[in-house]
């Protein structure tokens, strides 16, 4: 009878170490004693499952996680009563860069997540930060040396390649700002990919990301890798383009070639405010103004988009692909447009139990009967366009 006894001891001995219940906590900044000075130091010398709680202040440094970690930004009161913030900034000189398998282009990254092993009960989970880019210590803006020039600029950028099998990533109730490259279209706030064989997941929710010059939130599945290589969830964030490049064409959200959800987002200005191309993806819920498309659908994908609020938008859905579908267009109240629905002569396209309202264009390009019967339309002075 000893023997299963010790078993099930070693056993409960081992979960006990890898559970984040025991894992070390580390504290960066002023605002403790005995605190590490920088987050780099403090990520170094961590192990699987540790949390790392970050002190109001400014930390210009690049920050590289590659083991199942909790970083926090922790709240605190300044003798005013004012509630400060933990802000990483960009460095005078950064040194990583990475590489999107997905565009082929190299970034900056101010804090990438790589190469993460899944340990223990839990992934990587980064909250209450805010990650800055406008200016490094000297107060000059960070650039991409010239149009169409890489590095660009990204916020947190997670690198799901040589993660293990089922990492999960949560990135939650954080500020990416001001990822602008002298308005060249280089600057972006968070970005998910994988090119590996294996599906991984991100969250990101609860999140304001704004102040970018080409992309807001983006996750993807390079073209390497065995899509959908990549859930995402995507959901509960303000996204706002801050952009004074109108050439960059900068985007709210960007969804291709993943699985997941985009949903309970408000999304404003840029040339896009949702973009979904070759996904298997709800977009729900989501209110999007000020752009000028609001959802745009490329490539083949099966989508369902549903209870969207668009508003004040050149056009509202746009649909352009070879073969999509099947994509049902659902629930979806937009007023103050240019154009409703943009059929771009795509079969495929179910849309139904919409409202419509004071638009220039109702359906546009349609390749077939326009829906009128199971749609509710008021104040559109051209019902329909045929497919030319």
């Amino acid at each position: 009878m000893a023997k299963p006894i010790i078993c099930v001891l070693i056993a409960v001995a081992m979960i006990s170490v890898a559970g984040p219940a025991h894992a070390t906590v580390r504290h960066v900044g002023t605002c403790v004693k005995t605190p590490y000075m920088t987050i780099s130091a403090a990520v170094a010398a961590s192990a699987p499952n540790d949390r790392i709680d970050v002190c109001p202040g400014t930390y210009p440094e690049q920050v590289t996680i590659s083991i199942p970690l909790y970083l926090a930004g922790m709240e605190a009161f300044t003798a005013t009563g004012v509630l400060d913030r933990a802000v990483i900034t960009l460095p005078q000189n950064p040194t990583i860069t990475v590489k999107s398998q997905f565009n082929g282009d190299s970034f900056v990254p101010q804090i990438l997540i790589q190469n993460v092993t899944q340990l223990g009960s839990f992934g990587v989970v980064i909250t209450n930060l805010t990650v800055d880019g406008s200016a490094n210590p000297t107060g000059q803006p960070y650039n991409c040396q010239g149009i169409g020039v890489t590095p660009g600029l990204v916020g947190i950028f997670y690198d799901a390649t040589g993660s293990a099998s089922g990492t999960v990533v949560l990135i939650g109730d954080v500020t990416t700002r001001n990822q602008l490259t002298q308005n060249i279209g280089c600057g972006y706030g968070i970005w998910a990919e994988n090119d590996g064989p294996t599906n991984q997941s991100v969250t990101i929710e609860n999140s304001s990301v704004h102040d970018f010059d080409l992309g807001g939130i983006t996750a993807v599945t390079a073209p390497a890798g065995a899509p959908p290589a990549l859930t995402a969830t995507i959901r509960s964030n303000d996204v706002h383009s801050g952009s004074a490049c109108p050439a960059c064409l900068p985007y709210g959200i960007d969804a291709e070639d993943i699985d997941g959800t985009i949903e309970s987002n408000i999304v404003t200005g840029g040339g896009y405010g949702i973009m979904e191309g070759s996904s298997t993806i709800s977009i729900m819920s989501n209110t999007v103004a000020g752009s000028g498309t609001g959802i745009y659908l490329f490539e083949d994908g099966a989508s369902t988009l549903a209870s969207n609020d668009i508003t004040n938008v050149s056009t509202a859905f746009d649909v352009f692909g070879g073969n999509p579908g099947p994509t049902t267009i659902k629930s979806n109240i937009t007023k103050n447009t240019q154009t409703v629905v943009n059929y771009e002569c795509t079969p495929n396209i179910t849309v139904t139990s919409n409202t419509f309202s004071d638009s220039a264009t109702g359906f546009s390009k349609i390749p077939g009967t326009a829906p009128t019967a199971t749609n509710f339309l008021f104040n559109i002075d051209t019902i329909t366009s045929s497919c030319l």
